[in-house]
């Protein structure tokens, strides 16, 4: 795990304190392929840089640029992302704030971003940037920028975004914030060819009846699991 997270004195005194044998436990992890996780390019590269003596691993060729290495949901949560520059935390910021990304690693990436980082990966993925605002501790930010919410969508990734709040957050009667209200702002403020595209759509009925939920019931009571499925299929 010091390897994972970037942790160069722990590594350090680690390694020194492990009988030769144990360390030979470890080769195992030189027999990485391409389409091993990232984090285990990373232990062999560090086992790499502890056998060859240099003193700063700054100065180690590793085998990978080191934003690389954190394009991986566990390496970006330790102390490498802190020694990339801005320019390369701002690519790695874009390339995991897609929907093929955790969504707790995406929250972790909103976390860390500058303002300025915030500006340009919310213009080039605003539904997966609002899907990570829509969790703790973000529900103030989020509300806070409803109006510039609507700018920021296709009238597609609109529907997609509200199908995800009934999916991940009403179905599941989280209290964590008060997302049918939530769901009424966003849809009340909604430009007419926005209702009119989700209205027209299957899942609109579902749609009125999370605008209506008032939690004193489970949502499933009203909208059973079978339907929620069908819009997470839509959404995936």
């Amino acid at each position: 795990m010091a390897c994972v997270y970037w942790l160069e004195e722990e590594a350090k005194q680690l390694w020194e304190e492990m009988p030769e044998t144990c360390r030979s436990h470890l080769e195992f992890i030189n027999r990485v392929d391409s389409l091993s996780p990232g984090w285990v390019h990373a232990v062999k590269d560090w086992i790499t840089f502890l056998r060859s003596g240099v003193v700063d691993w700054r100065n180690h060729p590793f085998s990978h640029p080191f934003s690389w290495y954190c394009l991986d949901s566990i390496v970006i949560q330790g102390n490498l992302l802190k020694h990339l520059s801005p320019q390369e935390r701002l690519e790695v910021f874009q390339r995991m704030m897609t929907k093929y990304i955790p969504l707790q690693t995406r929250i972790f990436c909103l976390s860390k971003m500058s303002a300025e980082h915030f500006e340009v990966v919310i213009k080039k993925e605003p539904v997966h940037v609002l899907k990570g605002l829509c969790n703790w501790p973000f529900h103030r930010q989020f509300q806070e920028m409803t109006d510039r919410i609507l700018s920021l969508l296709t009238k597609k990734e609109f529907r997609e975004f509200l199908l995800n709040v009934i999916c991940d957050k009403i179905a599941w009667d989280w209290m964590d914030c008060d997302y049918v209200e939530l769901l009424n702002e966003l849809w009340n403020k909604s430009p007419v060819h926005f209702k009119q595209h989700v209205e027209s759509s299957e899942f609109f009925d579902i749609l009125k009846k999370a605008l209506n939920h008032d939690y004193k019931k489970p949502f499933e009571d009203q909208c059973p699991w079978e339907n929620i499925f069908k819009i997470e299929k839509i959404i995936s």
